[in-house]
């Protein structure tokens, strides 16, 4: 059950680190175009480790890899589809896709792993996918909507009220696990008095036992 709430309140403070930490933007692309996802981040004290991967990040690592790099080169990727155009060492790391299906729509997290703890700085990405047929509807019916791109800061701050619902949320876990290990104490106690065996009192009177000896003459 610790075990467990343990897990939780770390799901929990990730899902408020990701909140405070994570710049977000949607991208659209067509089947068997090409598209590319932007990341970036300066470079003033030189490279980092980072990787691109499909769903959102854990708390460590990409989920799904499918591009890493290590200072100016790429050093895996899964498939020739995803290409690294930019300059890397510059900290342009945007993803390109080539040949894009619709498999390939859903989230991307591009995380760019800064020492220290919890300092990674993440960009949360999502790719809808247009058939041709969509693609015509999209390009005549819709405005034509433009995203900047979003340079990541290792010294960047995130805002106030991001850092106080994380603040707010440390407090409540710790609260919930001390609440958790008290109950948890609590029964341990009870229920180890509940079966302590009971001890019989041996110890018998000398006057009792006298009155069933009799001497014979």
């Amino acid at each position: 059950m610790i075990v467990l709430t343990v897990v939780s309140i770390s799901g929990l403070l990730w899902s408020f680190y990701e909140l405070s930490h994570c710049a977000a933007e949607n991208v659209t692309g067509s089947i068997n175009g090409k598209v590319t996802l932007t990341c970036n981040y300066f470079t003033d004290e030189g490279t980092y480790p980072h990787c691109w991967g499909q769903g959102h990040c854990t708390l460590f690592s990409c989920k799904h890899k499918i591009v890493e790099t290590y200072g100016h080169n790429v050093t895996w990727r899964r498939s020739d589809r995803y290409q690294l155009l930019g300059d890397i060492t510059q900290g342009d790391v945007s993803l390109t896709i080539t040949e894009v299906t619709k498999e390939d729509e859903g989230t991307y997290c591009c995380r760019v792993e800064i020492p220290g703890l919890f300092n990674d700085e993440i960009k949360v990405v999502t790719l809808m996918v247009k058939t041709d047929e969509e693609d015509s509807n999209l390009q005549t019916d819709a405005p034509v909507v433009t995203n900047s791109t979003q340079i990541l800061s290792p010294n960047s701050e995130p805002p106030n009220w991001k850092t106080f619902i994380l603040l707010a949320s440390i407090v409540l876990a710790v609260k919930v696990l001390a609440t958790v290990l008290y109950l948890y104490i609590y029964k341990k106690r009870n229920t180890s008095r509940r079966t302590k065996p009971r001890v019989m009192n041996l110890n018998v009177p000398m006057n009792q036992t006298a009155e069933n000896i009799y001497i014979e003459d």
